[in-house]
């Protein structure tokens, strides 16, 4: 402390003083000694003011010292005052000396308080970034903060857990993470399709897997490779497999064995094979490659008034309206020949049609109303009423007029055909039709081929409501506009090489097409593989010293530097002494991950800081323990640790290889984190992840689990990685040209032009009369479906199968999603209602339903039933036998049972009698079902040998794959029957 004074002089050069001064224990207390001194060179006149004043500031009286022949006055004053700017006065009168004088006490620099005790040193460098108040209290500098000052703000956003800074505004990302701020974690390296939340880690995108989410789990839906009508499934990760059709081969069907073995002339025509595949010779009134091209004779609209023509080979043939005949209807009938007239007086033949001349009393088209009786008056189901003045018809509902012959509303006839909407309009009705249908009711079907659509001079054929386009070699697509990718299809020709830009080996390589149909691919630096879907290991050398990590990344690498080094491969020793830690000029020595100073003038510590002690909170590292020994310190390390100050690491935790399946081991001392590989998890990445949780997998198909991967077993129809997409069976095209195709589940359906017939429409038919059923008119040849049974049309007869169908199980509206419900719904008419007595299979069951029916036929009384054990020579059982663990949750016997009724063979087995299939759980087994089958037409010898032929033909459907979902899922089968 430091005590400000002042000396207010009279000069005089002979005067001689001195004055000296010591500390004093009692800062702030002040002697002040005023001596007023004669000159030396005589007595003090009284004339002579002039004198010499000095002013003495003392904290002792010993400290000050005079020469007492010169003193003329001596006034000592004693009190306190803080350190400050301000002043205190002070007087002092005698008879001989008059003095006032002011006295104030100042801290040095850098010293502050009421005692001069507290040190404050503005400073911007390494150990503190701060400056000092009036009080001596710390301000940091802006972009400061801390007790010290010596933390920097970082930039405002800057994640306070992922990210640092050394200098204010700046973030510097800790390893592992990116970005501006620090907030986007860095993907495992060479993670292609995925993503992450936390370093290091490949959650794969949909539809990817594989520990670097490189796998294409839908190799079929994204590359389509299977050609010439080939099905495609999915077997593994980026693997497929082609079904061929009959004569064709090849992993892509590509290859031509036998081109006329898959019959692909129509109509007649006779195939031969040619070197660049077949050759159809087509009959008279056919044409194109394959004779599907039929010649339309009645595109110059021969048939008159209003006939209807009918295109037929190489010929045509008109159904006339009535009033009309011969082959172009243009010949007048003459209807009186017929006598149609009844209480006439004569019939007159008219062009297109006649008229009667009536008898009095009698009226009506051919005279057959009796104006004064009940008799034949009223149409339409009216009843007729008779009175004094006549008669009067009482209408059915939708009818008006006299005699009830207007119908008032139309529309309730249904007349509008392939789901047409009707309205009801004053004296006629208005057909709103679906997309492909057009004409008065729907009848006529759009043809989407002309004009042609087809690019490139292929051929267009008619689907239901779509086009096929038969594309050549060169072309693909809907319609055949985009060059073929030789790559993709193994077709490149030539000698020569060219690269083509091609999904197979894509994003990581490029094709090359070479000779004989065959390709390679040419991958990026840092790939290999067949198709450049393999990350080549750059860590596989070992190329980080000093017990490195090395991190694979694509076509490079990154090592993890253990303490004390640092570099690309950590080849370098980081100098600890470069950031001037030791303080108070203590010289500092690098160690390795460490550093010492040889601290001076007795300061003490490990970078020479404190006076009192060599041991702080900092002074050993790792959680050891410091000791002070009074000229040194040392540190008792815990496990693991060594070295001055316990930061070297004594055994390497990672020398062992715990992390296994391709993690990456991190070490610290006697511990060690493991950074698994996708798909791994667990202390050593040892537990596989269970990546068909949840259950990934749609429509009944089944998950396999892989290591980073998963693969959906589908069930017959579907595919897709995850069974969401329906196999088009009609993706072939197996019905005959002409016809129609829809795809179903698992099945196709062929709708047949008039002339054709069968399951692919490939037989000819005669022209015969159509069918009236249901209101509706089928021509001749014609199939369809009609609840579990298939009916078809011939010359006029409808013949049907003779299933008992029942009322088909449905999904209520409010106990599934509007997918599920239609999915799952009736067909129109009816409502799907509740019914207590479903039988639940797999547990939890749903809410099902049946489909409504507005007179329910009574159940037959049958001594056959399941679980009964009854058996005659019209009664089999057969036992079911599921496999419980693959049945959807949700399955009931009554599901079960409707599949069983809709397959083909349990058609083919009641085209003579009535058949009865009743189905219920087994009183003995809970993975069976029990169905008895009741009027079966048992098999005579030489058919399918001594037993039912149910059974084998059951059991060969679902064998071949061609059965219903639920029906797969059977792995055995019993069959119970009476021989004779």
């Amino acid at each position: 402390m430091f005590t400000a004074w002042e000396i207010f002089l009279y000069p005089n050069p002979a005067l001689n003083l001195s004055s000296t001064a010591e500390e004093s224990d009692l800062p702030g207390i002040f002697l002040v000694l005023r001596d007023a001194l004669r000159a030396s060179n005589g007595p003090l006149r009284r004339s002579q003011r002039m004198c010499i004043l000095c002013v003495f500031t003392c904290y002792l009286w010993s400290a000050c010292s005079i020469d007492e022949e010169l003193l003329i006055e001596r006034s000592i004053h004693k009190g306190m005052i803080n350190p400050g700017e301000e002043k205190q006065t002070v007087e002092h009168k005698t008879s001989v000396t008059s003095m006032q004088y002011t006295v104030r006490v100042r801290c040095h620099e850098h010293y502050y308080g009421s005692k001069c005790n507290q040190v404050c040193r503005p400073r911007d460098d390494y150990f503190g970034h701060y400056v000092c108040d009036q009080s001596g209290n710390r301000n940091c500098m802006e972009g400061w903060t801390g007790p010290d000052c010596k933390t920097a703000i970082c930039k405002p956003g800057c994640h306070s857990i992922h990210g640092t800074c050394s200098v204010p505004g700046e973030c510097k990302c800790k390893y592992g993470w990116d970005g501006l701020l620090c907030d986007q974690c860095l993907p495992y390296p060479g993670c292609f399709h995925g993503t992450c939340n936390e370093p290091w880690e490949c959650s794969c995108e949909k539809n990817w897997g594989g520990l670097l989410c490189d796998k294409d789990l839908n190799y079929c839906g994204t590359n389509w490779p299977c050609k010439n009508g080939g099905t495609c499934m999915n077997t593994e990760p980026d693997e497929y497999n082609c079904a061929c059709p009959d004569g064709y081969s090849g992993k892509n069907c590509q290859i031509v064995e036998h081109a006329c073995v898959s019959n692909p002339c129509a109509n007649g025509g006779t195939c031969h094979e040619v070197p660049s595949g077949f050759e159809c010779h087509c009959p008279p009134g056919w044409s194109g490659p394959t004779c599907a091209k039929d010649t339309d004779e009645c595109s110059s609209n021969p048939c008159a008034h209003g006939g209807t023509c009918i295109d037929m080979e190489n010929k045509f043939e008109c159904l006339c309206t009535p009033s009309w005949t011969g082959k172009t209807c243009q010949i007048d009938i003459n209807e009186c020949a017929g006598k149609p007239c009844l209480n006439a007086y004569s019939c007159k033949n008219f062009i297109g049609g006649y008229h009667c001349i009536c008898f009095r009393g009698w009226v009506g088209q051919n005279c057959d109303i009796n104006l004064n009786s009940c008799q034949g008056q009223c149409q339409n189901g009216g009843a007729c009423k008779e009175s004094t003045k006549g008669y009067q018809c009482v209408c059915q509902p939708g009818f008006v007029g006299r005699h009830c012959e207007v119908q008032r509303n139309l529309c309730s006839s249904g007349p509008c055909q392939n789901g047409g909407h009707c309205h009801a309009l004053l004296d006629h009705f208005l057909c709103e039709c679906p997309q492909g249908f057009t004409g008065a009711t729907c009848e006529v079907q759009n043809d989407p081929c002309r004009p042609n659509p087809c690019h490139n001079k292929a051929q267009c054929f008619r689907r239901l409501n779509d086009f096929y386009c038969s594309c050549s070699n060169e072309h693909e697509g809907k319609t055949c506009s985009e060059a073929k990718d030789h790559c993709k299809t193994n077709t490149c020709l030539g000698k020569l090489v060219r690269r083509i830009s091609s999904n197979v080996c894509r994003p990581h390589g490029r094709c090359i097409s070479l000779t004989a149909g065959n390709f390679s691919c040419s991958c990026d630096s840092g790939f290999t593989g067949l198709y450049c879907h393999e990350n080549i290991n750059d860590c596989a050398s070992n190329p980080c010293k000093n017990g490195g990590t090395c991190i694979d990344g694509i076509n490079s690498f990154r090592c993890i530097c253990p303490g004390g080094w640092e570099g690309l491969l950590c080849d370098s020793e980081v100098n600890e002494c470069s950031r001037l830690p030791c303080q108070n000029g203590g010289q500092c020595v690098d160690l390795l991950n460490d550093f010492y100073c040889n601290c001076v003038d007795n300061w003490k510590g490990k970078t020479c800081h404190s006076r009192e002690s060599h041991c702080d909170s900092n002074t050993c590292n790792n959680g050891g323990t410091c000791y002070d020994h009074g000229d040194s310190f040392v540190c008792s390390c815990p496990a693991g640790w060594g070295g001055r100050t316990c930061s070297t690491g004594k055994n390497n935790s990672c020398d062992s290889s715990p992390c296994e399946n391709g993690g990456t081991c991190v070490g610290a001392g006697d511990s060690f984190t493991c950074i698994c590989k996708e798909g791994w998890e667990g202390l050593t990445c040892t537990q596989n992840v269970d990546d068909c949780k949840p259950h990934p997998c749609y429509n009944g198909g089944i998950c396999i689990d892989g290591v980073n991967w998963f693969r959906c077993e589908c069930a017959p129809g579907f595919a897709g990685p995850d069974c969401r997409i329906n196999i088009d069976e009609c993706q072939s095209s197996p019905c005959a040209d002409g016809s129609t195709c829809v795809d179903e589940i698992n099945r196709y359906l062929c709708v047949c032009p008039p002339g054709k017939a069968g399951p692919r429409c490939h037989e000819k038919i005669e022209v015969g009369k159509p069918c009236r059923h249901s209101g509706l008119q089928y021509p001749h040849g014609s199939q369809w479906e009609e609840e579990c049974n298939s009916c078809q049309c011939v010359n006029g007869d409808v013949h049907c199968t003779k299933v008992r169908c029942g009322r088909r199980p449905c999904l209520l509206e409010k106990a599934s999603s509007a997918a599920e419900t239609s999915a799952q719904a009736c067909p129109g008419g009816h409502e799907c209602v509740q019914h207590p007595f479903l039988t639940c299979l797999s547990p939890p069951c749903r809410q099902w339903g049946v489909c409504s029916a507005p007179d329910p036929s009574p159940a037959p009384h049958t001594q056959c039933e399941p679980n009964s054990g009854y058996l005659d020579n019209r009664c089999a059982h057969v036992t079911l036998i599921f496999n419980k663990d693959k049945i959807p949750q949700g399955t009931t016997v009554e599901s079960v049972c409707w599949e069983l009724k809709n397959l083909p063979v349990t058609r083919m087995l009641a085209t003579e009698r009535v058949l009865l299939i009743l189905c219920d759980l087994s009183y003995l087994r809970s993975d069976a079902v029990e169905v008895a089958m009741v009027n079966i037409p048992m098999c005579k010898q030489g058919d399918y040998g001594k037993k039912g032929g149910a059974y084998y033909a059951l059991k060969s459907t679902t064998e071949r794959g061609i059965s219903k979902d639920l029906l797969l899922l059977c792995r055995d089968y019993v069959l119970e029957n009476k021989t004779f």
